[in-house]
């Protein structure tokens, strides 16, 4: 049915037999208007639909601005896509949407979604401008992509979203893609997730990072690394499974990666321990280590690895102590970490010696029981 407006279309099933590209087809194919071009507000009402077995997509709800879709599944497809709702404008709402397989792809200027389940994870797509509320629904991440919430959207779209008691069972990664604004996490729960973001690319023209915030949300287990900071991510009120209050930007544990001349050091009895905090853009790294005798550490300067990768503007610089055991001397250094990089390169003060930079000779004959203790604030990518 094409171009339909101020339609109710009702307690219906289509069975794609394996045979049509597409099982149920309500799009509006005319001419769009305004700026942003859409189409004319068809005003339909869709409930009580059953659409499964097409070839590419089970269902295209397209151009259906200030629509209203209730009690619509889409059981099993051979496709990507399950359910595609693509409105440039107006408001859509939907409550009882059930997306067995493949994909829900959704763009539009508003739309209020409640007690939906996709289980093949959320598209946002499309030059939209998406505030999306998304109320009580289950949400499970896509097996192929390993992404929950990806947006393909493009210019300043996905500006911003709201998950209310939404249910996040899988441990695929919560959010990638193209954001603007961020989104809002409210009474969320979130099960054994190591990784909550994907890559995050702010929309076009704004060049801001994106804020991800949770409040009164529930996690697993405690809170992912990946989490904690990143991308201007903050939380209040959260706790995990076990009832124990989950901490936002608090300093936790790595293990940092030593080179000398690119090759990694044998480490062998001796200790390495690194330490970070993310808040917003900005990283703090303290790393320690001490040296055994069964140390190997080859010839060229150090370089040791941060937590995150640095801006490319985001050249940073700190201090490093060091302590020759054998002579009982304390020596000053300095950090440098180059924009693009996940390295901090090392630096003592004597300019005459390896020009400056610190090796297995410099600033003095390392040994047994010698130890060096870096700390660096740096700008993030």
């Amino acid at each position: 049915m094409r171009n339909a407006a101020g339609v109710t279309a009702r307690g219906f099933m289509v069975d794609g037999n394996n045979v049509a590209d597409i099982g149920i087809d309500f799009q509006w194919i005319g001419g769009n208007s305004g700026n942003p071009a859409i189409a004319p507000s068809p005003r339909n009402n869709y409930q009580d639909i059953w659409a499964e077995k097409a070839l590419v997509t089970n269902a295209v709800l397209g151009q259906q601005n200030d629509s209203k879709i209730s009690n619509v599944r889409s059981g099993a497809c051979a496709g990507t896509v399950g359910l595609s709702i693509l409105a440039a404008g107006g408001l859509v709402t939907m409550d009882n949407v059930v997306v067995t397989q493949g994909l829900f792809e959704i763009a539009c200027q508003n739309a209020q979604l409640s007690q939906c389940a996709f289980f093949n994870g959320v598209r946002l797509a499309g030059a939209s401008f998406n505030h999306i509320n998304w109320g009580g629904s289950h949400i499970y991440g896509n097996p192929t992509t390993g992404i929950t919430i990806e947006s393909i959207a493009t210019g300043n779209a996905t500006r911003g979203m709201v998950f209310e008691g939404a249910f996040f069972p899988t441990t695929t990664t919560v959010v990638a893609g193209r954001f603007h604004q961020g989104i809002i996490f409210i009474a969320c729960q979130f099960n054994n997730y190591t990784n909550m973001f994907g890559t995050i690319t702010p929309a076009s023209g704004s060049g801001a990072v994106p804020i991800f915030d949770f409040q009164h949300c529930s996690f697993a287990g405690a809170l992912p690394g990946s989490v904690d900071g990143q991308y201007g991510s903050r939380g209040k009120d959260c706790r995990n499974s076990g009832g124990s209050i989950v901490q936002w930007e608090t300093w936790r544990t790595y293990t940092p990666t030593w080179n000398a001349g690119g090759v990694a050091v044998t480490l062998g009895a001796g200790t390495i321990n690194g330490r970070f905090v993310w808040r917003g853009q900005e990283a703090h790294a303290r790393i320690e280590i001490v040296l055994a005798a069964d140390t190997v550490i080859p010839s060229g300067a150090w370089t040791i690895s941060v937590p995150r990768t640095a801006s490319a503007s985001g050249r940073g610089l700190g201090t490093m102590w060091a302590f020759d055991s054998s002579s009982g001397a304390n020596h000053m250094g300095m950090v440098r970490i180059n924009g693009n990089s996940a390295v901090a390169n090392l630096m003592h003060n004597n300019p005459a010696a390896n020009s400056g930079l610190v090796d297995s000779a410099n600033p003095f004959a390392w040994a047994t029981g010698d130890r060096f203790v870096i700390d660096v604030v740096y700008e993030v990518a």
